[in-house]
């Protein structure tokens, strides 16, 4: 076993699993002790943090946007507010450099390769406005294709 956990705990966490094993419990778990053995206990936190932001389980997705920015770090897109709120999705990827030109943005949208907001539902026409996909009004999480994510503040 890869795990410096007490049996009793294992034992705990695998009948968690048992009966939901969609909540990914016994992966997380050992995702978790990993990296913290590894690298510690902060990096192990953050780690877990991205990790819910990105995959949530369903009914999860509770992150406010000073917490995302805080994680995301210096990777966070920052855009003035004037030209994000009320503006279209396909032209907010291309600011934000989740894609490049207009017309990647279009066939990306089209193939259903893109997502936005915490519960990553799909986009299906990019002439859509954000308003209702940003996190405390200020920030937006869009998704590219399986692992290319964008974090976007409006500032």
């Amino acid at each position: 076993m890869f795990t410096l956990l007490p049996l009793p705990e294992i034992a705990t966490v695998i009948q968690a699993h048992i009966a939901n094993p969609g909540s990914r419990t016994v992966r997380c778990l050992l995702a978790k002790e990993a990296v913290t053995l590894v690298h510690g206990v902060q990096m192990a936190s953050e780690a877990e943090f991205v990790t819910n932001l990105l995959f949530p389980v369903e009914g999860e997705a509770a992150f406010s946007a000073a917490e995302i920015v805080s994680v995301w770090g210096g990777r966070v897109v920052e855009i003035p507010r004037v030209e994000v709120v009320g503006e279209m999705i396909a032209k907010l990827a291309r600011l934000g450099g989740a894609v490049k030109t207009r017309g990647s943005v279009e066939n990306i949208i089209k193939g259903g390769g893109m997502y936005i907001g915490l519960k990553h539902e799909k986009i299906s026409d990019g002439v859509a406005t954000v308003e209702g996909w940003l996190v405390d009004g200020e920030v937006l999480l869009l998704r590219v294709g399986k692992g290319k994510f964008t974090v976007i503040q409006a500032i």
